[in-house]
């Protein structure tokens, strides 16, 4: 996603407010699904690193998420997308 390939262009990636790291800007179009992908995201990637490393995964909410993301002529403005999270 980050650096794309032939059949799709990267992914817009922005600084993560103000600091050194950076982030793939979620984008949302029109008669877009939602659904989870992993049953516990905190729980997989527990399993990739030992657990003494002080690292944990942290997850955005929806409204973060929305307001952080860009519309690509979503049929929704961002309170819909936030609800439709919501409810996902």
């Amino acid at each position: 996603m980050a650096r794309g390939s032939q059949e799709a262009p990267a992914m817009e990636m922005t600084k993560w407010f103000d600091t050194n790291y950076h982030y793939i800007v979620a984008e949302f179009e029109p008669g877009m699904e939602l659904h989870v992908a992993a049953p516990n995201p905190s729980r997989s990637s527990s399993r990739q690193r030992p657990s003494d490393c002080g690292r944990r995964p942290v997850l955005l909410g929806p409204v973060p998420l929305t307001l952080l993301g860009k519309m690509c002529g979503a049929d929704r403005g961002p309170a819909g997308i936030a609800t439709a999270l919501v409810e996902v």
